[in-house]
């Protein structure tokens, strides 16, 4: 009898470790879903590649390109995963892709055991378009130096951090934060220096001008440099004021269509 209640709980033992290690593989079983082609409009253009799933996630490889010559706001947490079961929402952050550039991200859902499916869609309902050209922000002109290190203009907080006034160059530092209910963008190198006889000297910072896109709240450094000539003037003693001309702009977002993308497996 005892004979028999051994092999019996033996059977039972490799039984249940069998069962085990086979949901364990089972559960790692991929489905591989059809290679869709680009999706493709007159603002962006999806390309989806090596969409697949397990029971625990669903993952694909998007790259997403901006057709315009405006920023495309991609905003990740609103694509829905469609399943039978229910859906789901992929979470990232939002992505700011500049004219003409692109943008790669691993798209994935988890929680749960439930990915595991031969079909679903998912929709990216979650781009924007926003014009670097939309409402121009005037702000007030800055004296350097002055009784005052900060002003508000519009959406736009304005501090100096830093001023530095030597000779033949001036450099200032500036934190901008945007606290208005739209976009805030910055560019930079459109600032210039105004002495008090009305000479104007463009700002030397940086080669380039450069678009920065603030959503409310975030914040950034801004950098204004001017030289003038030991000739002309000499900037430690001269007044100067900052103009900022096309400096700030505010702009709306405004929503694009919705593209439903359907996987089926190979």
């Amino acid at each position: 009898m005892m004979k028999y209640i051994l092999t019996l709980c033996s059977i039972m033992l490799f039984s249940t470790i069998g069962t085990q290690i086979f949901a364990q593989e089972d559960s790692k079983h991929e489905y591989h879903y059809k290679q869709l082609d680009p999706i493709e409009t007159d603002e962006y253009k999806i390309e989806i590649a090596d969409a697949h799933s397990q029971a625990e996630f669903t993952v694909m490889k998007a790259k997403i390109t901006n057709k315009t010559s405006d920023f495309l706001i991609f905003k990740q947490s609103e694509i829905l995963f469609k399943y039978e079961h229910g859906d789901v929402k992929h979470e990232g952050k939002d992505i700011i892709i500049k004219p003409g550039g692109s943008v790669s991200k691993s798209i994935k859902v988890t929680g749960g055991l439930q990915f595991h499916v031969e079909k679903l869609s998912v929709i990216y309902d979650c781009f924007y378009r926003l014009s670097a050209e939309k409402e121009l922000v005037k702000a007030p002109d800055f004296d350097i130096p002055g009784s005052i290190n900060e002003f508000k203009a519009g959406g736009f907080q304005v501090t100096m951090k830093k001023l530095d006034k030597r000779t033949q160059e001036t450099v200032a530092n500036f934190n901008v934060i945007y606290t208005g209910n739209d976009y805030g963008i910055v560019t930079s190198g459109k600032t210039a220096a105004r002495l008090d006889d009305g000479r104007e000297f463009a700002s030397t910072a940086g080669k380039k001008i450069k678009l920065n896109v603030l959503a409310p709240g975030e914040k950034k450094k801004l950098t204004v440099s001017y030289t003038i000539p030991g000739k002309t003037a000499d900037m430690q003693l001269v007044n100067m004021k900052i103009i900022w001309r096309t400096t700030f702009v505010e702009s709306k977002a405004i929503k694009l269509a919705a593209q439903t993308l359907n996987f089926t497996v190979n």
